[in-house]
């Protein structure tokens, strides 16, 4: 789903890159604003031959949402982080639509599929990265070690937040991890609204 970019966001990105990472033996490392995404649950490992099953509990989880009717929007609210991983958090208007959002995630794990435990949906701004090329020495990344060596961008973004998105679809992400980032792949989208 494409997101839309605000200045603010922007905005905390560029400065998220303008940390002083290398101190820790740290590199960062920018998510493009043309490949954001909102991650609303993520899967490890999916085989070619599983697609389909994944495939179907999307379409399952997007009809239980148009049935029940309810506001999907959401926007970007708030900052945090994974170890590794810095994101933007996300608010959604309806208590109801962030429900089926945990059923659907649900209905995975129930499929066998492995779905990271406390994950948060979010929109990944950037990773922070070992820097091999640096002399200094790597201070272990930990969401803790990533919080204390940006404390100021984290307590300057604590209360950003963004535009209501109104019609946001399910889309299927393949991400290919490289040392340079990730690149998402759509596989399959499907529209929230009944119609």
């Amino acid at each position: 789903m494409p997101l839309p970019t605000e200045d603010g966001w922007l905005q905390a990105q560029s400065a998220l890159a303008g940390q002083e990472w290398a101190r820790s033996g740290w590199r960062c490392v920018l998510t493009r604003p043309e490949q954001w995404h909102l991650t609303w649950f993520f899967l490890n490992r999916v085989e070619d031959d599983q697609v389909a099953e994944v495939e179907a509990a999307m379409e399952n989880a997007v009809e239980s949402i148009r049935l029940a009717d309810c506001d999907p929007a959401f926007r970007l609210a708030g900052v945090g982080c994974f170890a590794g991983p810095v994101w933007a958090g996300i608010e959604f208007r309806s208590r109801k639509f962030a429900e089926l959002l945990r059923d659907a995630r649900s209905e995975l794990e129930v499929l066998g599929f492995e779905t990271r435990g406390r994950f948060r949906p979010h929109v990944t701004l950037g990773r922070i990265k070992p820097d091999i090329a640096s002399d200094d020495v790597v201070t272990e990344l930990t969401s803790g070690s990533l919080k204390r060596a940006a404390r100021t961008w984290f307590d300057q973004h604590r209360g950003l937040s963004g535009e209501w998105v109104e019609n946001p679809e399910f889309v299927l992400i393949e991400s290919i991890v490289s040392h340079e980032g990730a690149e998402h792949i759509p596989r399959g989208r499907w529209s929230l609204v009944r119609g």
